[in-house]
Order: structure tokens, then sequence, then C-alpha cells
């Protein structure tokens, strides 16, 4: 009898603390809910971190690549100087692509280059610039000679006024995001007797292109982001053209649409 009535006292006992311990529906629901309204507020913060860190990584990586791959060819062609590198003088002022392709091959993994399968069309058409609504005058449309790394880094190769220099823009990851300059694209600068410089603020600078000031678009895509432009109901077209196979400029006239229809 007794025995009985001590587990009818265990079992109770149990039973209330069951009771006591136990989450009903209505705040599994709540705590679930604020967990996950934690989570949406904090998880792009930490994917901006991670892909700062990784950003970061690859910027020192891209540096560590250059040196590298230029120091072989001081070796290769015993140049004392930047402005001894054969490529300097043989490639027709860095515009010959295939004549850099060449070059370029012998001391870098190129997976891909402009003598082949790699055109100006398939990397971004513009970058941002940080913290503003504005965008950098830089255009891969505007560099001669442009090359992929098997690590997916894109480098292109700039002339500068002299010879004792030549410039490299680098996009680390393509067309990913967030194409801003100074984020996941740079420009260096090589020169003397093979230092590289980061020049980035160079390409850290807006575009003055507009409709007001059509001699400030200096890229084919700034004189693009003028087309299909409405003024006062008409449609206006921008064309980046030349005349008489001479330099290019911006040439901006009404259409015969109205407004404008993408045609």
């Amino acid at each position: 009898m007794k025995h009985d009535l001590k587990n009818k006292i265990n079992k109770a006992a149990v039973a209330g603390l069951s009771k006591m311990n136990a989450f009903t529906l209505s705040e599994l629901l709540i705590t679930l809910g604020v967990i996950g309204g934690v989570a949406v507020l904090t998880l792009p913060v930490v994917i901006n971190k991670v892909q700062e860190k990784v950003l970061a990584t690859q910027y020192e990586k891209s540096k560590s690549v250059l040196l590298n791959g230029f120091k072989m060819l001081k070796v290769q062609q015993k140049a004392s100087t930047v402005s001894r590198f054969g490529f300097m003088n043989r490639c027709n002022s860095l515009t010959d692509k295939n004549c850099l392709s060449e070059e370029y091959k012998k001391i870098f993994k190129v997976v891909a280059d402009s003598s082949s399968n790699l055109k100006a069309e398939q990397l971004p058409k513009e970058y941002s610039l940080e913290g503003t609504d504005q965008k950098s005058i830089f255009s891969w449309d505007k560099v001669p000679y442009i090359f992929r790394t098997n690590d997916g880094t894109t480098y292109g190769i700039l002339s500068d006024e002299d010879l004792n220099s030549f410039s490299i823009v680098a996009d680390m990851n393509g067309a990913k995001k967030p194409n801003i300059a100074g984020k996941d694209l740079y420009k260096f600068r090589y020169s003397g007797t093979g230092i590289l410089t980061d020049v980035t603020s160079e390409i850290e600078q807006y575009s003055l292109c507009s409709v007001e000031n059509l001699g400030e678009c200096k890229t084919e895509s700034e004189c693009e982001s003028l087309n299909n432009t409405t003024i006062n109901g008409q449609c206006y077209r921008a064309e980046w053209t030349s005349s008489y196979g001479g330099d290019y400029y911006c040439s901006f006239y009404r259409s015969s649409y109205s407004p404008c229809t993408g045609n």
C-alpha cells in the first residue's frame, strides 16, 4: 500500500515538473521568430566581412603573382630596368595583343587572354566608387591586352607616358560583385628597377561625361550610358564613333522615336 502511494506521488511530481519545463507552441514560434530576425540582421554583415577578407587575400596574392612574374622576366632577359624589357619596345607601345600574349605566357599561368577568347565584353561594364553613386572612369574597352590567370584574377596592361613604367589593372573576381574600385578592382604601376606601386586612386575618380559635357566622354561605355536619353519628351541617342578613321568621340543626336523605345 505504502509502495503504491509512493509511486503515485513520484509520478505526480514528474508530471508536474514536465508541465513546468515544457514550452507552448506559441512560445516556441516566438523564440524561433526572434532567432530568425537576429540572423537576418547579422548574416549580411558576416557575409560582407568574409567577402572583404577573401578579397584582401586575393589582393595580396595578385601583387605577389605580378612581382614574381616580372622578376622572372628580368632574369630571363637580363633586364636591369623596366625600360629594358623586350615587350616595352617590341610590342608596339603595349598595344600589340599577340606580341604581349607571347611574352606574358612565359611568366604567368595564363588560361585566357585577348589573343584568344577573352574579351572586354565578358568583364564588368562599369565599377562603382565606394560610398557614392558615381562610376569609376576605368573601362575595359580601353585596355589593349587582357589576360586571366588560373586563380581567376583578370589583368589588363596599360602603357604609361614613357618606357620607364607601365600599369596593370587587376580584377580579383571577374564579373562577380561588388565591382567597386578599391574593393575588387585595383591598379598598379611597375617601374624602375622593379617596383610595384598601388595607384588605385587613379581609377577611384568618377566620369564627367554628360549630355552637357560630351567632350568628357572618354570611353565607349561612358558614351553608351547616355543612350536613350529623353529630353523634353524627345528621345536622343549616343554613339561612340570616329570620323575618317580619326579619334573616337561621343556623338549625341535626336532619334525618330519619341519617347525612347530602346530601338
